[in-house]
């Protein structure tokens, strides 16, 4: 665990100074471990939200670009400023992440400087170079900039974002230190799928024409995982089997989008799954479920 590797006071230490350091150790993880998702600086003359416009954050979208494919994880971003249009805009991004795509509303490509540590990063002084990051530079200008990143799937960790207003300035290191530029932390892409936990929930339905109950595993994208067989004394019948071997009527069943379907007078209900299989129940079946 992160409070592990905190370095340890011997005994003849003086206690004052160790408790205070503690709880400064403390207080700056603390806040590292809970970045906000909006920062103000200045009474408000720049702001950078998080997630605007999202229902989560990030959402789960399809992988883009030719080639791609999976899930990918969709970060929206807006810069306002209330005192004069923004002129540079910008985010870090996990290196470890693949990013897809990074723009501005308009549809304005942003620059990705990858990595960031033969680059200057703001706030940090001459020679000091980050290489864990990639700096994301929107390319938009205005008022008000809503700019999103698609990246490999992933949860939030703590990132940096920054603005300026203004012009004339340049690349300096200058030209994004206060008061002419403002940083902040924020939530950003910066952990990968790997810290997914794959979870998953149980529920059960009523099938076969309400007359068989339907225990299944559902998974995190709430699609079907598995079943079981209805309980002793229902009378109902149970198949795990490829939904590409179920036929209706002779013909093959190509697609149901997730959904479950009931056929043969409602004495059989069948939930295709995430995997490509069909759990079916059927009630007084008097051949192999389905029927």
């Amino acid at each position: 665990m992160l409070t592990r590797k905190m370095v340890r006071f011997s005994a003849v230490a003086v206690v004052g100074f160790a408790c205070v350091i503690a709880s400064e150790a403390r207080a700056q993880l603390v806040s590292a471990l809970t970045a906000p998702t909006v920062c103000d600086f200045g009474e408000g003359t720049i702001r950078i939200e998080a997630g605007v416009g999202q229902m989560t954050f990030p959402s789960d979208v399809p992988c883009p670009g030719e080639g791609a494919s999976g899930t990918c994880s969709k970060y929206n971003y807006r810069f306002s400023s209330n005192g004069g249009n923004i002129v540079k805009s910008f985010l870090s991004v996990s290196a470890d992440l693949d990013i897809f795509v990074a723009s501005s509303g308009d549809g304005t490509p942003a620059t990705i400087e990858d990595p960031s540590c033969g680059l200057p990063i703001p706030n940090v002084r001459p020679g000091n170079r980050i290489c864990e990051q990639r700096t994301v530079r929107f390319n938009s200008t205005g008022t008000t900039i809503d700019a999103s990143v698609i990246v490999k799937r992933s949860v939030p960790r703590v990132s940096t974002a920054g603005a300026r207003r203004g012009g004339g300035c340049g690349e300096s290191e200058e030209c994004w230190n206060p008061p002419i530029a403002r940083v902040c932390l924020i939530q950003g892409p910066g952990v990968p799928a790997a810290a997914f936990a794959t979870t998953t929930a149980s529920r059960t339905d009523r099938a076969a024409n309400n007359q068989c109950d339907a225990p299944l595993t559902i998974g995190p994208d709430n699609q079907v995982l598995s079943g079981s067989p209805s309980p002793e004394g229902q009378g109902c019948g149970f198949a795990d089997l490829l939904l590409s071997s179920l036929t209706i009527n002779g013909a093959p069943i190509r697609s149901t989008n997730g959904a479950p379907f009931t056929f043969g007078n409602g004495t059989t209900t069948c939930y295709p799954t995430s995997n490509g299989r069909a759990i079916c129940y059927c009630k007084n079946p008097s051949t192999p479920c389905p029927n």
